[in-house]
């Protein structure tokens, strides 16, 4: 489904598509109460747009869950982010709310790439993700994560282990 307008988005099922639900020229459609499987990319964001994204089952899509680029102003609550082959979330240049939402057992829990804006990553449960939980690349900006479970309280090893590793930072 394509949102270049507001309105709501709810209790549906989005599968087998490339993108379940695609939201671009400033709009900010609710999406809400929706299963979103086995698509390429569950949902993609751009264009400034800023739909309220919440409440939500996003599992099993072949490449990532949430894709948030090109200036996106999302809010993204409340959600399950789980067992996308890739990322469950992906921010490129954009200034995401990410809070209180499970993501786990993805390639890469969070993507961060080629952003310059202030967003914030907080209260989350992010933890089992195989490679990275949160991977941070070519960053400038501002950054709060602060408040989210990695998976252990432990920070001897959080730090030992490459899997648990709260952020990394590429070349």
């Amino acid at each position: 489904i394509t949102f270049d307008s507001g309105g709501k988005i709810a209790k549906n099922e989005f599968s087998k598509n490339k993108t379940g639900i695609f939201c671009n020229n400033l709009n900010s459609p609710s999406i809400f109460g929706n299963y979103i499987m086995d698509n390429e990319t569950g949902i993609n964001c751009q264009g400034g747009s800023s739909p309220h994204i919440a409440n939500n089952t996003i599992i099993e899509n072949n490449l990532r869950g949430l894709m948030i680029n090109y200036l996106s102003y999302p809010a993204v609550v409340n959600n399950l982010f789980v067992d996308n082959k890739e990322e469950g979330i992906v921010v490129i240049e954009s200034s995401p709310l990410i809070y209180k939402n499970l993501i786990r057992d993805n390639n890469i829990g969070i993507l961060c790439d080629k952003s310059f804006r202030k967003f914030i990553v907080a209260e989350n449960s992010i933890f089992n993700n195989k490679k990275f939980n949160f991977y941070l690349k070519n960053y400038t900006s501002e950054l709060n994560i602060t408040g989210n479970w990695w998976g252990t309280r432990s920070e001897e090893h959080t730090s030992e282990l490459q899997s648990h590793s709260f952020i990394s930072y590429a070349v």
